[in-house]
């Protein structure tokens, strides 16, 4: 039995996991120029079929691609591009270890209008104002 990467080459050699389709790659790249053409005229999938087949496009045996195959490929591959297009764009999310806090977006806080010290002494004036003896405060 095999083990580890010699494990791995048999999987990729198996026939469970076939990569995608010649055609079905070739329909992705050109997706919008394809979609052009095909909007423009009512398509011949038997034309096409036999044009994908001329060019070395296959299905994912390696077979020419049938004209109703080719269909339901391209209107599977049309569909899930307009899904992965209509999707927003997602944020970059920020990765918070177990234990620590997620930053927090705070407002920055606005610039003093008066000079330091004189803030400090507009509060010691309200303070005198209420009342309240601070002992060594004149």
């Amino acid at each position: 039995m095999a083990h580890g990467k010699d494990l791995l080459d048999a999987i990729d050699r198996s026939v469970l996991l076939r990569s995608r389709s010649l055609l079905s790659a070739w329909m992705r790249e050109n997706h919008d120029a394809f979609k052009a053409r095909l909007d423009a005229r009512f398509p011949d999938w038997k034309v096409l079929a036999d044009l994908f087949a001329d060019a070395g496009l296959t299905d994912r045996y390696g077979n020419k691609p049938k004209p109703e195959s080719a269909r339901k490929l391209w209107q599977r591959i049309k569909r899930e591009i307009e899904i992965e297009r209509s999707k927003p764009k997602q944020p970059a999310r920020v990765s918070v270890r177990q234990g620590e806090r997620p930053p927090t977006v705070t407002a920055e806080a606005p610039a003093p209008t008066a000079s330091p010290r004189g803030e400090a002494d507009r509060v010691l004036e309200d303070m005198k104002a209420r009342d309240r003896k601070f002992p060594g405060v004149v």
